[in-house]
């Protein structure tokens, strides 16, 4: 038996659909039909605002299914793309405050960057990273770094769907990284 995998471009709530942009936080307008025990209905909707990006302190605990390469690895594979997998299929993009491009397309509001240990230092909380790495990173192309996939994943037994958020950045021999997710 062939195991198939499929990936979308992102996946989030269908509450998007229903959203404008008017500033930093999409509203909309939820509509709604009620009906009583007597058969009588009533027509309406209920406003709504989604959070963004700002409204976030950080990921609950366990968001986080796998990362590759593994935290602390010495021998990371620099033929393959360093990626984070998220057990949440929405997760990269619930709190992109804008819809969808013409092209079907949304940015994530993560990205992880990926630099060598000299010009990516993080201190507590604070992350600082050298222009250099940041030009390997163009926020412009971030739809392109992150994609749900559903199928088999690795030995499970069963069909399962994540967010994968990967980093563009070439890693080279013999050299130190850092990788954090902002």
């Amino acid at each position: 038996m062939v195991n198939e995998l499929k990936y979308t471009a992102y996946m989030r709530s269908s509450l998007y659909e229903l959203a404008v942009k008017p500033g930093p936080r999409m509203t909309g307008r939820l509509p709604l039909l009620l009906h009583d025990t007597t058969g009588q209905q009533a027509q309406g909707g209920a406003p709504f605002t989604l959070m963004a990006a700002a409204d976030i302190a950080g990921l609950k605990p366990g968001a986080i299914k796998h990362m590759a390469p593994s935290p602390g690895s010495r021998d990371a594979e620099t033929t393959k793309y360093v990626h984070i997998d998220f057990f949440e299929p929405d997760l990269p993009w619930r709190y992109t405050p804008e819809l969808a491009d013409g092209a079907g397309r949304v940015r994530p509001w993560l990205a992880l960057v990926v630099g060598p240990a000299n010009l990516v230092i993080v201190k507590g909380n604070v992350v600082n990273v050298d222009k250099r790495v940041l030009a390997d990173h163009k926020l412009a192309d971030s739809q392109a770094w992150a994609h749900v996939q559903e199928g088999q994943y690795n030995d499970e037994p069963l069909p399962v769907t994540i967010a994968r958020l990967l980093s563009p950045a070439r890693l080279q021999a013999q050299c130190e990284y850092v990788a954090v997710l902002v």
